[in-house]
């Protein structure tokens, strides 16, 4: 089992705000970064009493989610934004690693 890296953390909320500061679409950061995790492929689901499906983003904890995990919903997150937002993938990488 590989320590979590409380930096890489860190770094991860740093993309997250870097997103919720130049898009539109969203008015609230916590809802922006859930769905990116579950846009990911990262997520729980369960059905209600109606039928419904939902999916909830698995929770990037450090007690529930290994680093390795961590590193995957990283990777997969920035794929996502790329797809969704149009940003360039080297800009948000080197973006991130300035600050970092």
């Amino acid at each position: 089992k590989k320590e979590r890296n409380p930096k890489f953390h860190r770094k991860f909320f740093a993309l997250i705000k870097m997103v919720y500061e130049n898009q539109d679409h969203y008015n609230n950061f916590d809802k922006l970064r859930k769905d990116l995790i579950v846009s990911a492929g990262f997520y729980d689901q369960h059905t209600t009493f109606f039928g419904e499906i939902i999916q909830e983003a698995k929770s990037i904890k450090f007690s529930k989610m290994e680093e390795n995990e961590f590193q995957e919903l990283y990777s997969r997150v920035i794929d996502e934004i790329v797809k969704y937002f149009h940003f360039d993938k080297q800009e948000i990488l080197d973006h991130i690693e300035q600050h970092f």
